[in-house]
């Protein structure tokens, strides 16, 4: 038992360390559940987001959408966003407004 002793002796540091650690592990893992609960109380139903639709994607991101999408919701996506390569800094996909939407005659 002494040499035991006598090898924590020499890695008290790492140790004290190593429970430091796990403190903080276990206090992140029980504060996780209240940040999700925020997150859905507070941002969806309380109305915290004013529409699920981003107001503008990045290429990257819709370029992503398309691989992921079917025909149907490839021609609604194009038929809700339209790219503009001046409102931002760099070429974006932008949410039309209501009159965008609309056909050419009912406009």
């Amino acid at each position: 038992m002494s040499v035991v002793l006598k090898y924590l002796r020499e890695s008290t540091l790492p140790i004290i360390l190593v429970v430091i650690l796990l403190i903080i592990k276990v206090f992140a893992d029980l504060a996780l559940p209240q940040y999700t609960s925020n997150i859905v109380n507070v941002g969806i139903q309380q109305g915290g987001l004013e529409t699920l639709n981003p107001q503008a994607l990045t290429l990257q991101t819709y370029n992503t959408l398309l691989k992921n999408l079917s025909e149907s919701e490839i021609i609604m996506l194009n038929q809700a966003y339209r790219y503009d390569e001046t409102l931002y800094q760099q070429p974006a996909y932008v949410l039309k407004s209501q009159e965008e939407k609309l056909p050419p005659n009912l406009a």
